[in-house]
């Protein structure tokens, strides 16, 4: 049930370049109580942007076991995808690309690259 929940009304970003964040935007609280109690999970907050309710999962550890949890899944929308280009982000994260400091500039232009292409995903 989360798996189809996420690939209809799921969001994916990356915040501060290291930071993977799901997060589901619903008008109903109740449902985004329950998946953030079922999960042991995320933070609910209102937006008043959206007049909605969003459940925010932000920490790395957290955002690490949604991702693992979609990856296994297969998903009907463009997420499918999205996951797949994740995947290769979070495996440069994991290797510290994104540091300024790492000696291979090379790395560090590549997380980054990978890491706009992502947020533009939409915009095309």
């Amino acid at each position: 049930m989360l798996n189809g929940f996420f690939d209809s009304d799921g969001h994916i970003t990356i915040m501060n370049k290291a930071i993977l964040a799901v997060s589901y935007g619903q008008k109903n609280r109740y449902i985004l109580d329950c998946i953030k109690n079922s999960l042991n999970l995320g933070n609910i907050r209102y937006d008043r942007n959206c007049d909605c309710y969003i459940l925010g999962i932000f920490t790395k550890e957290d955002s690490r076991y949604m991702f693992n949890r979609f990856s296994n899944a297969f998903l009907l929308s463009t997420k499918q995808s999205e996951l797949g280009h994740l995947k290769n982000i979070l495996t440069m994260l994991d290797l510290r690309y994104h540091f300024k400091s790492n000696p291979n500039k090379d790395n560090y232009n590549k997380i980054m690259s990978a890491i706009n292409l992502f947020k533009q995903r939409n915009r095309f």
